[in-house]
Order: C-alpha cells, then structure tokens, then sequence
C-alpha cells in the first residue's frame, strides 16, 4: 500500500483541488459468483476507504440498504477503520423506469410512501452507523422524481446527485 499512496499523494500535490465520490457498489462485488471475488471485493473497499482517510481526501461511502443485512459486518468493518461517514443508496437499487433512462424513483415511484420507506431506512440504519450516517441520500442511477426529493430534502435529507433538475435521465 506504500507504494500506492506515495503515488496518490504525488497526485494530491499536483491536484490539491481533488475530490472523490464513490459508492460501496462502485468498488465492491455485489453479486460474486464465487467468494474469493466477493472477499478481494472488500478488500478493494476497505484500502479505498483507508487511502481516501489516510490523504483527507473529503468523500463517503453510499451503502445498499438492501445488502446491509447479509453485508453489514463488512460495511461496518470498513467505516469503523477508515472512519468515513456514510449516506444511504437506494432502496433496492432496481431500474424501475418504464422507458428510457433509468431510475429507482421516476414519477410514478416518488410519493409518500417512498419517502416513508426511506425515512425508516435511516432509523434502522442510525442504529449501526451512529453519527457516521449523514442525512444524505444517493439515488441510483443519479436520478430522482422531483416529488420526491423535495419530500426527502423538507424531511431534512439532502440530496447526492448529478441529476439537479429532479428529472429522470
């Protein structure tokens, strides 16, 4: 890992303006045909984790809550090292556009009761994470119905992604 971060830090000094956003299942295998792929999944996570700490590098690690329960202890092994503060990703993590683009929460996925779900998602999840759990929530696919999130954002979440103008991309 030496190695590794001299380079990242040669990078840093050239780019002191660097920021990094990354998702657990950007890093991660989420859906490993075989457990040696699954365990050099985390490992990749955890050493991400631990260079973004090391360097001070702003960034937080969005977890699936549908895998925290199957995936909990590493999760939680990987914030209790690296001490990164954590956002929730989703719910399920499921295209649900009907057509074109993709989002877990277009127009006809964006109401009450999503937002009810979501608000739940962070109690239970307050519950493992503590003051590490931000109120920060990352729609799959950067995408969001405007309803939606404005619910989220006047139940004091705010919103991580790319998609600004609240529409399905």
């Amino acid at each position: 890992m030496d190695a590794q971060f001299r380079e990242l830090e040669r990078a840093l000094a050239a780019r002191p303006d660097l920021t990094v956003w990354w998702r657990d299942d950007d890093i991660s295998c989420i859906r490993p045909w075989h457990p040696v792929l699954l365990l050099r999944g985390w490992r990749r996570l955890r050493f991400v984790c631990e260079l973004l700490a090391k360097t001070k590098i702003p960034a937080l690690l969005a977890v699936e809550p549908r895998n925290f329960p199957e995936k909990g202890p590493l999760i939680l092994n990987v914030v209790g090292v690296s001490g990164l503060p954590v956002a929730v990703h989703g719910l399920r993590h499921e295209n649900r556009a009907r057509v074109g683009g993709k989002s877990e929460f277009p127009p006809e996925y964006a109401g009450p009761d999503q937002c009810r779900e979501i608000l739940a998602v962070f109690r239970r999840l307050r519950q493992y994470f503590g003051d590490r759990l931000l109120p920060v929530f990352v729609p799959p696919f950067n995408s969001i119905a405007s309803p939606l999130r404005e619910m989220l954002e006047e139940s004091g979440i705010t919103i991580s992604s790319g998609n600004a103008g609240g529409v399905c991309n």
